[in-house]
């Protein structure tokens, strides 16, 4: 039962409108949440999923470091981390 609720959400995420689901439509996606779609295409073209995992990677080299700046400028206030900022 549990599989079946999962894969109408999976379905749901690609069809669904924002309205009807309560969240933005494709927001698994966003999040990096492989889903059973996503899942079934890369089985039918394997190459995509090389790209997925390329898109993945520059995806965390990416919001990694942002999300470090963001906790550093929450926690000292902005831009007081840096050196040249020192008042």
């Amino acid at each position: 039962m549990g599989v079946a609720i999962q894969l109408i959400n999976d379905v749901l995420d690609f069809t669904g409108t924002s309205a009807s689901l309560g969240k933005g439509s494709l927001s698994d996606i966003r999040h990096g949440i492989v889903t059973a779609p996503i899942l079934f295409a890369m089985e039918e073209f394997p190459q995509l999923r090389k790209l997925w995992i390329e898109a993945s990677i520059i995806l965390l080299m990416l919001i990694w470091p942002l999300k470090f700046l963001a906790r550093v400028t929450e926690y000292r206030g902005p831009l007081s981390w840096h050196p040249s900022m020192q008042i």
